[in-house]
């Protein structure tokens, strides 16, 4: 797949001078620093996966958008990019990033050449051109100007184009990572009763039945009564030992944003010290999880213990309030990102990219504290692991601690937690 996003520059930053950039963006560029063999199944290129966009941000479309590719991978399957469209909270919603762009497209963030090198990734437009003879896929879907990169979303024929995908489909709808673990290739040969204890955590075990791996194109909706949000480190099991790894390698070198946004972010981080800065990332605004949120005051209080008063603070967050901002900068030094953006004034950073970014930026931490039950926070868990951060411990605002917690295990969650980074993706892969 190629699109206009293929040939954005980060302001020619492979020319801009920086002391220390390149050597910051060398340690974020974790899917260069050791092998990463993947092997599956071999490929078939007339079988497909389809998905909707996740209704909820863009850490719940990352994670169903890793469950889908794993997938596709193991089944050799194409995964087939959903159109541009608005995406919660980057086009529309509360405090939205009010982007130039009325749509966002997969390409606009990820770096698809890398999910490319191992399985095949079509646009809607180039499966339709593909599949539209042995699918019979309806005239009205196959118009050149439809689901085309880059242009406007129109409402009343995606909704058609999805309800088409949902009769022709097979749909796995009872299918959620969080409630279910997938056998593969079946239950029988996976002795479930010998995996690490904990993983299957009470999650039904499932299975491709036959009419749904002989099945041409499997579709992953996304509506009230299917979303895929579940922990994709341990949303597998397997008679061959290797495979989990090998499905974890898989997403940590090959389904990731950018490296537009990883060189963007390595002069951010110039600004503040790789690890010589704690991190804070504050979810308020239109966030449903109520006991994630606390006052200013607490929040300081909660961390005092883990937060050395000699490192600079960099903190995250939705919440606008001055009062709220003003009461961390009273107690020590800290930076929001229009702070950090004014030591950069000639740097340009698309608003796409500021949630990607500040994700990396609360990574590059020597200690990061986080959300409790944020996927923005979770990710940078795991980017911290990948990074090899100096604490790769989970540390939330509104939780007090008398002192820096031990470094995780492979085990210490259990199977079907996402809302809390699973180690695993950075002990096992």
């Amino acid at each position: 797949m190629r699109s206009e996003w293929g040939m954005v520059s980060a302001n020619n930053l492979g020319n801009r001078e920086c002391s220390g950039c390149r050597q910051i963006l060398q340690h974020l560029s974790y899917w260069k620093q050791r092998s990463a063999s993947v092997e599956f199944g071999s490929k078939d290129p007339h079988r497909y996966v389809t998905f909707d966009v996740d209704q909820g941000g863009l850490n719940n479309i990352r994670l169903v958008f890793e469950y889908v590719a794993v997938i596709a991978a193991i089944t050799g399957r194409s995964i087939v990019i959903p159109p541009p469209q608005p995406w919660y909270l980057l086009n529309n919603g509360p405090a939205h990033k009010r982007l130039e762009e009325s749509v966002t497209e997969f390409e606009r963030l990820f770096e698809l050449p890398a999910l490319e090198q191992v399985v095949s990734v079509l646009s809607t437009r180039q499966f339709i051109n593909e599949a539209a003879g042995h699918l019979e896929i309806p005239a009205r879907f196959q118009d050149d100007n439809s689901f085309s990169s880059g242009t406007e979303f129109v409402g009343d024929d995606y909704l058609d184009w999805k309800q088409w995908l949902l009769a022709n489909g097979r749909v796995l709808a009872d299918w959620n990572p969080h409630e279910t673990l997938l056998c593969y290739p079946d239950i029988k040969s996976v002795d479930a009763d010998h995996l690490p204890i904990g993983y299957v955590d009470n999650r039904r075990l499932v299975e491709f039945p036959p009419l749904v791996s002989a099945s041409p194109l499997i579709h992953f909706p996304s509506n009230s009564q299917s979303r895929y949000l579940g922990p994709v480190a341990t949303m597998l099991a397997s008679n061959n030992r290797t495979l989990p790894d090998c499905t974890r390698r898989f997403v940590k070198h090959h389904v990731r944003y950018r490296e537009t946004i990883y060189e963007l972010a390595s002069e951010l981080v110039s600004g503040l010290g790789l690890f010589n800065f704690i991190s804070l990332h504050i979810r308020r605004g239109d966030f449903q999880y109520f006991q994630s949120k606390a006052l200013a005051e607490e929040t300081l209080r909660n961390i005092e213990k883990l937060a050395p008063l000699d490192y600079p603070m960099y903190i995250a967050t939705d919440e606008n309030d001055p009062d709220f901002r003003n009461n961390f900068r009273s107690h020590r030094r800290t930076f929001f990102w229009e702070d950090l953006l004014a030591k950069f004034p000639n740097l340009e950073i698309p608003a796409a990219y500021v949630g990607p970014i500040e994700q990396i930026l609360c990574a590059c931490a020597f200690r990061f504290i986080g959300t409790d039950l944020s996927t923005f926070s979770t990710y940078v868990a795991r980017l911290r692991g990948y990074i090899a951060a100096p604490d790769t411990a989970s540390y939330f605002h509104t939780e007090y601690y008398e002192k820096p917690k031990p470094q995780p295990t492979a085990n210490d969650l259990p199977g079907r937690a996402y809302l809390r980074e699973s180690p695993r993706f950075w002990l096992e892969c």
